[in-house]
């Protein structure tokens, strides 16, 4: 069990992350005061230090928290401020109840973080598990559905290690789509012993060719496929083989899963519980069709100048699914019971990496280390040998120009969160990105001059005045908002100096390349703040409609105009 102090002073980081991303988010507006800033409400006050940063956003320096009620201290409880701020943020008593809830298993979740220290050159994989979640979500660890057990079964923070669950599925019921390269033959013999092969050859009566496997999470099993689906098993169009294979270990998106035992693939797998904005299951939209969508986009990459030498792509070679012949016909229930069943094979990060190369999801960059509290920017740029700005320069070409290029030239967008986007380096030295996640996180312009390309048809349009946020918001406002912070705190460069090195790189590049729309352009004075907190509290828990969409705020100054 985590200790009292620690609780408390998970408590205290909590309510001072809500207070600078709902200021952000237009919902504060802190009054200045001899300590620095405070909120007050009905029942208590909260007063803090910090100051306001490059994106007129509010940063609290860290536990300087203090909450006081009838002039005396008491202690710092997240739900206390939920409730305090309730009327102001428009909650519902139905929607603060559950905000409560989930506010209480991310609490839990911080306290189940290791540590272990961690080195810049680890594994990605040690690194991806590492990952202290979206720093601008304030519930990053909900996780509704998992108790505690749960979490210590499964959870990246614990890194403990466990088998899939494998079925064999009817041929007719089955929807799947595989590139021509993936083999799944080799698959299966890379993944079961001899023995194991054998006993599922004995088990189904089918040689090893018409076998149709598909991997499940146990959670998910136990919890939604036995029960949901025991029409399928009592026809015999499901087979349980039980648990085989060698073990898996959940990365920071948990349905992630990767094995030391088969370095060259991950497989993602369905887990019904709702984590940050949605419920992790597995959308069929792109099962079929998902191998092909990152096979034009590595043609397109491995085809650009700019790109080839630069970018590399994930491809998603298998994808699975079986619909609920029940739940997939109901238009508006939930989407979770649309999702239930599925599984997609991935290439791995180590596939795509030459013997002297490292890689680390972008989001690590912005995380303190429990043993020294220093920021992890600090010790790579301290090992790279660079100056600040020569590596936040390198960080620009290597990760910003290419999603730049991406979405001006080619008219393709992805959501490039810190756990979407993968810096490659050579000893803190960036050389490189990798790009995931094609099901879901990734889009076209309307204008997108590979629209009517056969892999992307069925891939979602924007304009391209909104799909440049998958940039700007997606990467500018969700991580380098906080590297800059970083940065400035750490006494290495301030956050002029940061955003004037990227903005240095993006007019080189405009210089030299057209835009496919004028609303591209990354040095407009001004763009849309998009609110991504308070959406939950508008929209609630409902899933009767589809994944939440962001609300709009007040037009922000663009930091890279700024500091021109």
């Amino acid at each position: 069990m985590l200790s009292k102090e620690d609780f408390e002073k998970n408590n205290i980081l909590l309510i001072e992350k809500a207070i600078e991303e709902l200021c952000f988010e237009e919902a504060f507006n802190p009054t200045p005061c001899q300590e620095g800033y405070f909120l007050k409400s009905k029942e208590r006050e909260y007063r803090f230090q910090g100051r306001f940063g490059a994106w007129e956003n509010l940063q609290i320096m860290p536990l300087s928290l203090h909450i006081y009620k009838s002039e005396q201290e008491v202690p710092a409880r997240f739900s206390d401020f939920c409730r305090d701020f309730q009327e102001l943020l428009g909650l519902t008593d139905e929607t603060l109840a559950v905000f409560i809830e989930e506010a209480h298993q991310t609490l839990y979740c911080m306290g189940l973080e290791k540590k272990t220290p961690y080195l810049v050159n680890d594994k990605f994989t040690t690194l991806d598990r590492s990952f202290m979640g979206h720093p601008k979500i304030i519930l990053n660890k909900g996780r509704l559905g998992w108790g505690s057990a749960d979490l210590e079964d499964y959870s990246p923070e614990r890194a403990n290690g466990f088998s899939l669950i494998w079925i064999h599925v009817k041929e007719g019921r089955l929807i799947s789509g595989h590139s021509d390269t993936f083999n799944k033959r080799e698959f299966y013999q890379d993944i079961f012993t001899l023995n194991e092969c054998q006993e599922i050859e004995s088990l189904l009566g089918l040689p090893l060719e018409k076998w149709n496997l598909i991997p499940l999470h146990p959670w998910q099993y136990e919890k939604y496929i036995k029960i949901q689906y025991q029409e399928d098993f009592y026809n015999q169009d499901f087979i349980t083989l039980g648990k085989k294979g060698p073990k898996f270990w959940p990365q920071a998106s948990l349905r992630t899963l990767n094995s030391p035992e088969l370095p060259a693939w991950d497989i993602k797998s369905a887990i019904s519980i709702l984590n940050t904005s949605c419920v992790r299951g597995i959308p069929g939209k792109y099962i079929e069709t998902g191998h092909e969508i990152s096979e034009v986009v590595k043609k397109i990459v491995n085809e650009d100048p700019l790109l080839k030498n630069k970018v590399r792509v994930l491809g998603e070679v298998w994808g699975q699914r079986v619909a609920h012949r029940h739940f997939e016909e109901i238009q508006g229930g939930s989407y979770r019971y649309k999702e239930l069943l599925g599984s997609v094979v991935r290439e791995s990060v180590d596939s795509k990496l030459n013997p002297q190369e490292s890689a680390l999801p972008t989001g690590v960059l912005v995380h303190r280390r429990e043993d020294t509290q220093e920021y992890f920017i600090k010790e790579i740029i301290k090992q790279s040998g660079m100056t600040p700005k020569e590596w936040v320069r390198a960080y620009t070409l290597c990760i910003i120009i290419p999603l730049y290029h991406l979405q001006a030239c080619h008219g393709m967008g992805l959501v490039a969160h810190g756990q979407n986007t993968i810096l490659i380096h050579e000893k803190g030295k960036p050389t490189g990105l990798i790009i995931k996640d094609f099901h879901g996180d990734f889009r076209l312009t309307t204008n997108s001059p590979h629209q009517d390309e056969k892999g992307l048809r069925m891939v979602d349009r924007l304009i391209a005045g909104h799909l440049i946020h998958d940039l700007f918001t997606g990467h500018f406002i969700t991580l380098l908002r906080y590297l800059s912070r970083n940065l400035a705190e750490c006494g290495l460069l301030g956050e002029s100096d940061f955003y004037r090195v990227i903005r240095e790189e993006i007019k080189n590049y405009l210089d030299d390349h057209q835009l496919l729309d004028p609303k591209q352009n990354l040095l407009r004075p001004d763009f849309e703040k998009v609110l991504v907190n308070r959406v939950r509290f508008v929209a609630g828990y409902s899933e009767t409609a589809e994944r939440l969409k962001p609300l709009l705020g007040q037009a922000i100054v663009n930091p890279l105009v700024e500091y021109e």
